[in-house]
């Protein structure tokens, strides 16, 4: 037990190490163990496949897995099957599969068993029938409906008399108080009070009569405005005005129908004090309308309390809550809720029962039985559907073109009449393609309730030579030849399109697979195939020439790899470098010459001479050797061939160089840009550009060059980048309360501040010389220095002052006094700041020379000052966790100062 406690936890360790993602994808699909990135995955974790399948048991928990293979097993899914591939080639088959032999633990198998359950039906949410009559909001418009003749004309009727034949007029009749109409030309009529079919007859046959050859129809346009009361149990009782063609359903509609409480087949209307009539809207709303009493002004319509009700739901058509009245069965419910669904079951009904508020009764009815039995007010009636044990059905699964349910046409039909029914000419009518014929099974239920296994031959019991009765709820499964053997594979790699994994067909070639992964490039014609088609089915490796033999036979699990053909045919290059156009590597025939090469490379540039050398590699006694061998553009050695790694140079005309401009500027004679020579000096230079004036300011010469100011840029930046790191170091470490230690926080602003300085300030690039006037000094001195492409020297003009920066009260320049030493020209700008960094000041001379100024304890130590001198007071940086930053801090700031200081003090910025 401690050995399996000790391996689940190593396989935890491992199932954290492997990403989720991965766990994931195989676990959906196992089978890329077996793919070759499955395998450099298991060697990456020094996992075997059995490991891994292990791993990815216990990865989920018990519960995930039973669940999964439950719902994965024995539920009906959608299956994907792709071909093993992790990069391109997919195949996808789509097929209802069940496999009833997957393991399932105890907890999902009663679950499963519960699913059959019939659960108890309950009559909650059901509305009451008919009560959706009044939701819709459209109002009541006599004037588009079929007057009845019924119809008892009053005065604000307004009839409309239509002639024609000899004549075509319309008359609009309004009845008046009295209750009559005048016609024009006969005269005044009585109509009031009279049935509409009465009074249109005599009309018609009156106008007709008074004017011969004309024909009359009468019909109402506008109809009067009567006054009626609605009581009772409706939602919104009261007086309404309504059209007089007005109805009950009229009226109710305009008051929202009634409450839960009032009944939709006793509504009473009440005219002078007698009852008239008694409603029942279930004719209407069952498609059986009857005459409907229209009302008058003063009518009173009432809504009595509902009757019996009683709910039906389940396998019903319309289940709600129907009102009964006295004498009406069980079979008149029905009707009303518009029968069973197909799916109800005879034997399946129940009626629940309150009797009397004392106890809750339940009856279990058959339909014949429901039909004579009489319901009661409260009443709650529930169809059932039809349980397992009614279906006569059998349920094929698996490889077949149609599954689901088939149907037991007799008593005793067997497999073999099963099979011929569905595929009576060939199996493709039944089956799908890779259907498994060697064996298939039922799964039965018997009558204890257990399941039973029973296995079969598809092709025998086909053919009648054995044969099996099937029984009702039988499950018949037959299987994809995959479900029971792995699908075969071929893999391919190397100069493919499609490298991966491809389905292996029988009498699948050497040709079919190239051309089914394309080829990249060129590939070599020889092919390296892996074979396991062995007598002792051990891997086997042979190269195949597919230009030669294309139809070589494959076989299930091959490796097969193309070459590249560059890597397998060496190509032969040379280099080509120096004067010619496109320096580089090129590739050479077995005849290129030295010409050609040439040519190739883009020929000769103006600089080229007529020498050059070749570098030739050779091996002698197992040892690879070089020689030099020399040539000239005019010689016949531009015509030998070259061999492979040859590198050919082609030599520069001596002393060719490009173009140098040196720039001279301020007190020279000539200033402006000059064109030199390789090897011209400073001297010679300012002598070319006529000396200097009598202005000139030697000291302060500014000789600067694009070299060293690329130099001292990216010494910068590394500065304030190794500043940076250091203060973020520091500030990232915990603070001690009380220690004068500056906060990480106010650290790391200083830090900024001086980085921003340092950047605004970009090197100049410059080099210090002491400068001599008289031109042959010059020339001996150390500072005659030789000319490089882009140098310039500035001369100001002559300066007597003294400037003082930075951490000072007052910084400023002033005239320049022998007498007055370093800290008498501080003192005089104010003094110190309290953020000076008292210990770094320095001074920055008019020659760009710099020198650190002391305490002055001891003026032989203090430097002197000079006219163009700058004084620096660097700002002080407060820490103590970490002097190194305060002094990295300095440093830069040090070196921003001299480029700007010292420019400053001799008037060049």
């Amino acid at each position: 037990m401690r050995i399996f406690w000790l391996l689940l936890m190593i396989f935890s360790v491992l199932a954290a190490e492997i990403p989720k993602s991965a766990l994931d994808t195989l676990r959906a699909n196992p089978a890329l163990l077996d793919t070759p990135q499955g395998q450099v995955m298991l060697r990456k974790y020094g996992l075997s496949k059995e490991d891994a399948k292990a791993l990815l048991q216990q990865s989920g928990s018990a519960a995930q897995r039973v669940e999964s293979a439950a719902i994965t097993q024995e539920i009906d899914t959608t299956v994907t099957e792709t071909a093993q591939t992790p990069t391109i080639i997919k195949v996808e088959t789509k097929g209802t599969r069940k496999n009833p032999l997957a393991y399932i633990g105890g907890d999902a198998l009663i679950k499963k068993v519960m699913k059959l359950q019939q659960k108890p039906l309950e009559a909650k949410g059901l509305p009451h029938f008919g009560f959706n009559f009044f939701a819709n909001a459209n109002t009541f418009d006599p004037t588009i409906l079929p007057t009845p003749d019924y119809y008892v004309l009053t005065p604000g009727d307004e009839l409309i008399v239509q002639v024609y034949g000899s004549t075509n007029k319309t008359y609009s009749l309004p009845i008046d108080n009295n209750g009559e109409i005048m016609i024009p030309v006969i005269g005044p009529r009585h109509v009031g009070g009279r049935e509409f079919g009465e009074v249109k007859k005599e009309l018609a046959v009156t106008i007709e009569k008074s004017f011969p050859g004309i024909e009359a129809t009468v019909n109402i346009q506008k109809f009067s405005t009567i006054q009626v009361i609605l009581t009772g149990e409706a939602k919104a009782p009261g007086i309404y005005n309504l059209p007089s063609l007005s109805t009950v359903q009229t009226l109710l509609v305009q008051a929202h129908g009634v409450l839960p409480t009032g009944s939709l087949r006793n509504i009473e209307i009440y005219r002078n004090g007698k009852r008239i009539d008694r409603v029942d809207l279930y004719a209407l709303l069952t498609g059986k309308p009857e005459r409907e009493t229209l009302l008058r002004s003063g009518d009173i319509v009432h809504v009595a309390k509902a009757g019996s009700e009683v709910a039906v739901y389940g396998e019903i058509k319309k289940p709600a809550i129907y009102e009964l009245k006295k004498g009406e069965k069980s079979d008149r419910l029905l009707i009303y809720a518009g029968g069973l669904t197909p799916k109800a079951g005879r034997d399946a009904i129940v009626v629940k029962r309150y009797d009397t508020h004392r106890a809750l009764k339940t009856y279990r009815l058959t339909l014949d039985a429901f039909k004579r039995f009489s319901l009661k007010d409260g009443d709650e009636v529930c169809i059932y559907p039809l349980d397992s044990a009614k279906k006569e059905n059998v349920y094929l699964f698996g490889n077949v073109v149609k599954p689901g349910p088939r149907a037991l046409q007799k008593a005793g039909m067997t497999l073999h009449t099963l099979l011929r029914r569905e595929a009576p000419e060939a199996f493709g009518q039944l089956f799908l393609p890779d259907t498994y014929f060697r064996y298939a099974y039922i799964k039965r239920r018997l009558p204890n309730l257990k399941e039973r296994i029973i296995g079969f031959d598809p092709m025998k019991v086909y053919a009648g030579e054995s044969d099996i009765a099937l029984h009702k709820e039988d499950e018949i499964y037959f299987l994809n030849r995959y479900d029971v053997m792995e699908s075969p594979y071929i893999t391919v790699d190397g100069q493919v399109l499609k490298p991966g994994l491809y389905r292996y067909i029988d009498g699948m070639k050497l040709s079919d697979l190239v051309h089914a992964a394309g080829i990249r490039r060129l590939a070599d014609e020889n092919v390296q195939i892996t074979t396991y088609a062995t007598p002792d089915h051990l891997p086997k490796t042979v190269v195949v020439n597919m230009k030669k033999h294309p139809g070589y036979p494959l076989h299930a699990y091959d490796e097969v790899y193309l070459f590249d053909y560059y890597k397998t045919h060496q190509k032969a290059a040379v280099t080509v470098g120096g004067e010619v156009v496109k320096p580089g590597e090129y590739a050479i025939g077995k005849e290129t010459t030295l010409r050609e090469i040439i040519s190739i490379a883009g020929g000769l540039t103006e600089r080229a001479s007529k020498r050059g050398e070749i570098v030739r590699y050779y091996v002698e006694n197992d040892e690879r050797k070089r020689k030099i061998v020399p040539f000239r553009l005019d010689d016949e050695a531009l015509d030998r061939p070259l061999e492979n790694h040859d590198i050919v140079t082609v030599f520069r005309i001596p002393n060719w160089s490009e173009q140098m401009r040196v720039t001279l500027k301020g007190e020279v004679k000539y200033p402006g840009t000059y064109i030199v020579k390789e090897g011209e000096t400073l001297a010679d230079v300012i002598e070319r550009a006529g000396g200097f004036t009598e202005d000139a300011f030697i000291d302060g010469a500014v000789f600067t060059r694009e070299s060293v100011k690329r130099m001292q840029r990216e010494q910068l930046m590394k500065a304030l980048n190794r500043l940076k790191k250091k203060a973020m170091i520091v500030s990232a470490q915990p603070s001690d309360f009380g220690t004068g230690q500056m906060a990480p926080q106010d650290l790391l602003t200083s830090i900024d501040a001086v980085i921003e300085q340092a950047k605004e300030a970009q090197p100049i690039g410059r080099i210090t010389i002491d400068l001599e006037k008289d031109p042959e000094k010059l020339r001996k001195s150390d500072s005659n220095i030789v000319l490089k492409n882009g140098d310039t020297l500035y001369i100001p003009t002559k300066n007597d002052t003294v400037t003082v920066l930075g951490e000072v009260l007052n910084p400023t320049a002033m005239v320049y006094k022998k007498s007055m030493s370093p800290w008498d020209y501080i003192e005089r700008a104010g003094g110190l700041s309290d953020n000076a960094n008292e210990d770094s000041i320095y001074i920055v001379h008019a020659n760009g020379e710099a020198e650190r100024l002391d305490d002055g304890m001891f003026v032989i130590d203090t430097p002197e000052i000079r006219p163009g001198d700058t004084i620096v007071a660097p700002i002080l940086i407060k820490t103590t966790s970490n002097l190194q930053i305060a002094k990295d801090a300095t440093q830069i700031i040090y070196q921003t100062a001299v480029s700007i200081a010292a420019l400053s003090g001799i008037g060049a910025l």
